[in-house]
């Protein structure tokens, strides 16, 4: 459980890194020459580290709580699984996903005039 929770922790917050170390022409970003360009991309890396943050929360929520039901469960004298706790925080992650996405997609869509 340690190994799963601490590599997900780590591709979240560390992989913004490994993004902003790269050079412009590795990043797939639209309006690339504009998000890049070196008076904008300080912030630009931050917004994408920011964002990433979120969802390696979201990933650690979804981790902690599946543990937590598994352990509840198996510390019950019925040992059953409360599925429907489980797909309600599914749910409330896919919501979140969908939200991020949205953000990155309008964030980096059009360029401000």
């Amino acid at each position: 459980m340690l190994l799963v929770t601490s590599t997900s922790a780590i591709v979240g917050f560390l992989a913004p890194r490994q993004i902003a170390a790269r050079s412009n022409a590795r990043i797939n970003l639209p309006h690339r020459d504009y998000w890049l360009a070196p008076e904008r991309r300080e912030q630009t890396m931050r917004f994408i580290s920011a964002t990433m943050a979120w969802f390696a929360c979201g990933i650690l929520f979804v981790l902690i709580s599946g543990t937590f039901l598994a352990l509840q469960a198996n510390l019950a004298p019925e040992h059953r699984f409360n599925s429907e706790a489980m797909l309600v925080v599914l749910g409330g992650f896919l919501i979140g996903m969908l939200g991020l996405l949205v953000r990155l997609v309008r964030h980096f869509r059009n360029i401000p005039s």
